[in-house]
């Protein structure tokens, strides 16, 4: 019987259009034999994923599969470690843009800045991203959350915005965390 989790690698795979070669020497590098890694390869272009046993009174019943969870930073889909990979970036550059402002006097820092609402959405958006990366549902719920929040602030904004902030907020701002939302709901399943 083929592996839950193996099955729904393999097919997350197959559906980003990775070669039967590299799935393969990926899944030989985490432990998998090659036979488990053909007929897990086998089903997925069958589209017959595995059952799960059930015994009681009545025998052995096949129930249908449940979503495998993915605990290995290995199985992280690549959009996922892209998307994470960017906010941390963007997250940093904007701290060091913050301290050599503040360092040169172009912007001094005070309780209010690091009080205001743009900086709490900020911490909360590193957390979400954190535990997006971690493949953790409660990052993807916080990180929706966050976003929510980030349209509001935007939408009290853009009133008093000319043509090119409102181009940059609408595609920074609101269109990147909207695909970051869909695709942390695309994979929620199986996250732990």
């Amino acid at each position: 019987m083929v592996d839950l989790g193996l099955f729904n690698f393999v097919k997350r795979a197959v559906s980003e259009g990775q070669s039967k070669e590299n799935i393969a020497a990926t899944l030989a590098k985490g432990g998998w034999t090659p036979a488990n890694i053909d007929e897990a390869y086998t089903a997925v272009i069958n589209n017959t994923p595995p059952a799960r046993e059930r015994r009681g009174e009545e025998g052995v019943v096949l129930l249908p599969a449940e979503p495998a969870k993915i605990t290995d930073r290995e199985f992280r889909p690549a959009v996922v470690s892209a998307l994470c990979g960017f906010y941390s970036i963007n997250f940093i550059l904007i701290v060091l843009d913050l301290a050599f402002k503040s360092l040169s006097g172009k912007f001094p820092l005070s309780i209010d800045a690091a009080l205001s609402p743009s900086v709490a959405i900020s911490i909360i958006s590193v957390l979400g991203i954190f535990g997006y990366w971690k493949m953790k549902r409660w990052g993807v719920l916080v990180f929706t959350l966050n976003t929510v929040a980030l349209i509001l602030s935007i939408a009290f904004q853009v009133q008093n915005l000319t043509l090119l902030p409102i181009v940059s907020l609408v595609t920074q701002d609101l269109l990147l965390p909207l695909f970051t939302v869909y695709i942390g709901f695309e994979y929620f399943e199986e996250m732990t």
